[in-house]
């Protein structure tokens, strides 16, 4: 259980203090908005997520949700098409601007996506991805250069499939080429309502 807005709140504070919460929960349940105790809750759930990887050295890109309904025989032609790369921890793989439009798939590791707030010359996270993910999809779709720096958080692997790739990957196999498509928007409209319901929590908060 995680606790939010009670700094607002002091009735609800002095309640939940008679009702002995307040010795029954640890101090790092409370939060001062909930915003950041979804970032708590993430980060919480992601540590969880990347041990498991860790212990089990990764996962294989047939393990990936965003190939579930691909055949062995398709994964081998679009595996034909990648190129592996791996990164250590610190790393900068995409920043903010660069004409870059590589598709990722991140089989080990994890990353953080950020933005650059200029005003106060600081970076803000926004989301951190664990291994199974695909990240990039935007320049990749739409050819437009990079709208966030990805870094490295934990010593990570991916494959990369170049747009130039895609282009063959069409004309060679095009059912594989549409099935690779209509999955990323798939999982990129997933990502986009879950951000969305994650907004209408904050807004009632």
């Amino acid at each position: 259980m995680l606790i939010s807005y009670l700094a607002d709140n002091p009735s609800l504070s002095e309640i939940l203090k008679a009702m002995g919460v307040y010795k029954k929960l640890p101090q790092n349940c409370f939060f001062p908005d909930t915003d950041t105790a979804l970032e708590w809750a993430e980060d919480n759930v992601l540590t969880q997520s990347i041990d498991l990887a860790r212990a089990l050295g990764g996962i294989q890109l047939e393990q990936m949700d965003i190939f579930l309904d691909f055949t062995p025989e398709e994964i081998h032609a679009l595996k034909q098409k990648l190129i592996f790369k791996s990164f250590k921890k610190g790393e900068i793989i995409l920043r903010e601007g660069d004409k870059d439009r590589h598709l990722f798939f991140l089989t080990k590791g994890s990353v953080s996506v950020r933005i650059h707030l200029p005003e106060s010359d600081r970076y803000k996270r926004l989301i951190t991805y664990s291994a199974g993910v695909t990240f990039g999809e935007m320049a990749f779709l739409d050819g437009r250069p990079r709208s966030a720096d990805v870094c490295v958080d934990q010593d990570s692997e991916t494959y990369l499939l170049s747009p130039e790739e895609y282009i063959v990957l069409q004309k060679e196999a095009p059912e594989i080429a549409v099935k690779l498509i209509r999955n990323i928007a798939l999982d990129m409209s997933e990502r986009l309502r879950i951000r969305t319901n994650e907004v209408g929590v904050l807004e009632e908060g």
